[in-house]
Order: C-alpha cells, then sequence, then structure tokens
C-alpha cells in the first residue's frame, strides 16, 4: 500500500508571468477594476478612474499651479497679500517652497478624494472645486488687467 500523496500535475511551459514586461507596465495605467465585482458587492478600491474624472484632476492641479504663480506674482508686486493663513505663513520661506508646498498640499488633497471615490461622488466636488479655481484664475485675470491698463 502506497501513502505517498499523488504529485502535482506537471506546470504548463507557456511564458513566465511573473517577470516584468512592457504590458506590466502599460497595464499599470490601465486598470481593469471599477468597483466590486457584482452588484451586490460594497464599493471597492478601485484602479481604473474615468477620463472625465482624471481631465477634472490635471484641470485642479493646473490651476493650483497657475494660481501660486499668479499670488506669488501679486504679492510681490503689492497689489494683494495671501488670503490663505496657512499659505501665508510659508510665504516667507521664498518662491520654491510657496509653490512647492501649494502644490503638495493641492496633490495630497486630490490623491485623497480619488482614494475615496468609491464611497463619495467626487465627481461633484472635483466639479465644485474646479468652478471655484477657474473663479479664481478669472479674478487674477481680472486684478492684472485693473492694475496694467
Amino acid at each position: 500500500m502506497d501513502l505517498q500523496p499523488n504529485p502535482p500535475p506537471p506546470r504548463p511551459r507557456g511564458r513566465d508571468r511573473r517577470r516584468t514586461t512592457w504590458r506590466t507596465l502599460v497595464g499599470a495605467f490601465r486598470g481593469r477594476r471599477k468597483g466590486g465585482r457584482r452588484g451586490a458587492d460594497p464599493p471597492a478600491y478601485p484602479d481604473y478612474f474615468s477620463p472625465i474624472l482624471f481631465a477634472a484632476i490635471v484641470l485642479l492641479l493646473c490651476l493650483s499651479f497657475v494660481d501660486a504663480f499668479a499670488t506669488l506674482y501679486w504679492v510681490d508686486q503689492g497689489w494683494a497679500t495671501e488670503a490663505n493663513p496657512v499659505m501665508a505663513a510659508v510665504l516667507p520661506w521664498g518662491d520654491r517652497a510657496f509653490v512647492g508646498y501649494k502644490l503638495v498640499l493641492t496633490t495630497a488633497g486630490v490623491a485623497f478624494l480619488l482614494y475615496c471615490s468609491p464611497f463619495y461622488r467626487i465627481n461633484l466636488i472635483l466639479a465644485f472645486l474646479d468652478l471655484l479655481y477657474l473663479g479664481l484664475a478669472g479674478y487674477h485675470f481680472h486684478i492684472y488687467l485693473t492694475h496694467t491698463l
């Protein structure tokens, strides 16, 4: 009587999928998880986000970048002061620190919103923030026109 378990079946001799290839890198930007596996599953953290959401995030970061430089310009000209008390405290550290700190804070906030996207309607939040920053960019442009003309 033989008491040894059956040996496992031989592995197929196909391509080794554990290697990192070009497809691995491309696949990192084209995720497939958009939510739970079934409709009744609770919300899950996806690895794919809609192109509209991506565009809203890029627009928000670009407008934050424009706001940082416009604020620096207005403060240097003496036409305005920084209204945000946190950023006003960073302003004496220099221009690079101000822009870097503002972009890091904005990116961290957007990353948090993106992380929470399955649980909240962040499309509306990002649309509101985009409109807010567009209005702020318009205000910066208005200040520029009134002081240079």
